[in-house]
């Protein structure tokens, strides 16, 4: 009988062991671990290059797309506490009033005409500066949009022009007519003449430096006339 009883208790110490399962725990999908860089973090400037021309809208300034990539580096928001391959960037113009910026596209809005130098500086999340200090700088002109040139034309009656007073940009031309009956010129002492003209004939001029062109016919003293050139 006690055979029997240790016989009972071995069995079923065995279907026990059998049916024990083993826990495994797996992460979380909420889980994520922490991206972590070994090397110095930097970055390069990709757009604008460096020497380029950037075309100014009609006000004059022109927004400048910048572009840039990483390496390295996690961008984050300002922090009381430094963290090595984290940071964001500090954007100047010419030296002056930094941005501080959390992305690698932003904008710059309003560049006026001229040469600037655009300098981005890679920061600590707390603000203060890497040793060396990580800095990348381009250089760009902006201008203003290319114009047109225009012609403008002056009918010339028997005793005046028509306008007589026309206001033009640097580069554009003005075409004179003879719509009378009598020969007339178009006469401006040191600066051009065109000759007589007879009915119909035109003379045209293109003016390349600004300022006031006074005029009349040397055949009609009354015909008198003025072309304002502006700077574009």
């Amino acid at each position: 009988m006690r055979a029997i009883l240790i016989l009972s208790l071995v069995a079923l110490l065995l279907v026990t062991g059998c049916t024990q399962t083993t826990t495994v725990e797996f992460p979380s999908k909420n889980e994520t671990t922490p991206q972590q860089f070994t090397g110095k973090p930097a970055f390069e400037i990709l757009t604008p290059q460096s020497n380029g021309t950037i075309y100014a809208d009609v006000n004059g300034t022109v927004n400048v797309d910048l572009t840039l990539s990483i390496t390295n580096l996690i961008i984050k928001s300002v922090d009381v506490n430094a963290k090595d391959g984290e940071g964001h960037f500090n954007v100047y113009v010419d030296s002056k009033n930094p941005k501080e910026v959390y992305s690698k596209w932003f904008t710059l809005e309003g560049v006026s005409l001229g040469s600037h130098i655009i300098t981005i500086e890679l920061v600590k999340n707390d603000r203060s500066s890497y040793a060396p200090r990580i800095l990348r700088s381009v250089l760009i002109t902006v201008e203003s949009a290319a114009k047109s040139s225009a012609t403008y034309e002056v009918n010339i009656s028997d005793t005046f022009y028509t306008p007589e007073v026309l206001q033009i940009t640097v580069g554009d031309a003005v075409s004179w007519t003879n719509t009378g009956k009598s020969p007339q010129t178009v006469t401006s002492k040191d600066n051009f003449d065109s000759g007589v003209l007879v009915t119909g004939q035109t003379y045209s001029r293109k003016f390349n430096d600004a300022g006031e062109y006074n005029y009349q016919s040397s055949n009609y003293g009354l015909a008198k006339g003025k072309i304002i050139v502006r700077e574009n």
